[in-house]
């Protein structure tokens, strides 16, 4: 009976001890990422990976007699950080170590091990940039668990000669296991409807069918894509927003403009403009148009539904201010179709995309410039993202007023940057004999 009892309070202690380390990431996600805690989808997903590495662990120590170090445990940091951020990876990560340190033999080692394999695992993918990255960090894991497990084999035997490296193999094959994590992510992608950094990675190639398609119909719209995926990405990384979501973002706001490349300016190099022999109201239609052409092309290419937000929000629910204005100047006494002249997209709803909308009206509005000043270049900024505040087009979306101004701030010096007086060379002069 007494010892029912004490197993009984060892059982207690063990399902205390695990409730309060899950709270404790509850809690991490309810301060530090809300719009994570939030979402079901995004809870329901965690919590899953955290109870399939509990689950393999279960297995693996119960049915076969392979070594523990054959799971490989930084999957999950590898997939949460491809997913979402490296802090809230490391998080989870060390609450699931935390949590399977009950079922090993020695969880001292084990602790030891796997929180280093985290934190190179987190820190190997700070930037993800290509594909390749993963297998690079496969083999970073690697070596974190050698040095660390010879490390604590040193000081725990004293002698190079007690020292058992049979382990070593295990970690070897644990982490090549971790390069299951290009399909897991692939399953899971399609399964929870999220988008890793691999797939924006990818698609951030510019070589790709879609963009070469791009770049030969709508030629001049590619290169203001560009510039605009330039100019966003730095806004993005000052603020802390996610840059290689708003890059990807950037890159294909507009490609609703390759189906009528000829309306649109950038495309016309220098020939007559089709749309001034339209009325005020047809070119309106024609140039919104776009948007709703760029939400079609991005489905039938199979374009992620978070990219295809970028396409609905770029413009909000502005006006084309040109055949607006012009339209009521020739019309003085007629009041005009707000509808006919309003874009039907939805606010941009998050920080990636509000960026992105100011961007894109500063990139368009700096080509028109008279004069390429620090003031003229300055007020241009200032006016076009205020008259942006002031319509209400970043109403939805959760940015401040700091970050606004820090956006205002890397749009100036980048468009300085790209339109900055340059040396005029002297010629030659040519001797008379």
């Amino acid at each position: 009976n007494s010892a029912f009892q004490e197993s009984s309070v060892i059982l207690l202690g063990k399902v205390l001890m695990i409730f309060s380390m899950i709270m404790l990431l509850v809690m991490y996600l309810y301060l530090f990422r809300r719009t994570m805690f939030d979402s079901i989808n995004n809870l329901i997903f965690i919590s899953l990976m955290i109870l399939f590495m509990v689950g393999i662990t279960s297995v693996v120590i119960r049915f076969t007699g392979l070594s523990i170090y054959i799971v490989p445990f930084a999957l999950l940091p590898i997939i949460i950080r491809v997913f979402f951020d490296s802090r809230t990876a490391l998080f989870a990560h060390i609450i699931t170590v935390l949590i399977i340190s009950f079922m090993v033999d020695n969880p001292f080692l084990f602790i030891v091990l796997q929180i280093a394999a985290g934190m190179t695992a987190v820190s190997s993918l700070k930037d993800m940039t290509q594909r390749s990255q993963l297998t690079q960090t496969s083999l970073y894991i690697f070596m974190s668990y050698v040095v660390m497990y010879l490390s604590v084999e040193f000081i725990s035997e004293g002698d190079l000669s007690r020292i058992h490296y049979m382990p070593i193999a295990w970690f070897a094959i644990g982490s090549l296991l971790l390069l299951f994590a290009y399909v897991l992510i692939y399953i899971l992608e399609k399964i929870f409807g999220l988008i890793s950094a691999i797939t924006l990675v990818e698609l951030t190639n510019i070589n790709s069918d879609l963009m070469m398609k791009f770049a030969e119909k709508a030629p001049g719209t590619f290169q203001h894509s560009l510039q605009v995926s330039n100019l966003a990405t730095e806004a993005a990384k000052k603020i802390n927003a996610n840059s290689l979501l708003v890059r990807t973002g950037a890159l294909y706001h507009d490609i609703g403009k390759m189906k009528n490349p000829e309306y649109f300016i950038e495309n016309q190099m220098g020939g007559d403009n089709i749309l001034l022999t339209k009325s005020y109201e047809e070119a309106a239609k024609a140039i919104i148009q776009h948007v709703p052409d760029g939400v079609a092309m991005a489905k039938k290419n199979g374009l992620p539904e978070q990219i295809i937000g970028f396409i609905t929000t770029h413009h909000g629910l502005s006006k084309t201010k040109f055949f607006y204005n012009s339209f009521i100047n020739d019309n003085p006494n007629v009041k005009p179709n707000d509808a006919a002249f309003t874009y039907p997209g939805t606010l941009p709803f998050s920080k990636e995309t509000a960026i992105l909308m100011m961007a894109d009206a500063v990139e368009a509005r700096s080509r028109t410039l008279g004069e390429y000043t620090e003031k003229s270049i300055s007020e241009m900024v200032d006016s076009m993202i205020d008259t942006q505040i002031a319509d209400g087009q970043f109403k939805e979306a959760p940015i401040s007023f700091r970050d606004v101004e820090t956006v205002k701030m890397v749009l100036t010096e980048k468009i300085k940057n790209i339109y900055h007086n340059r040396i005029t060379y002297p010629e030659l002069k040519v001797q008379k004999e």
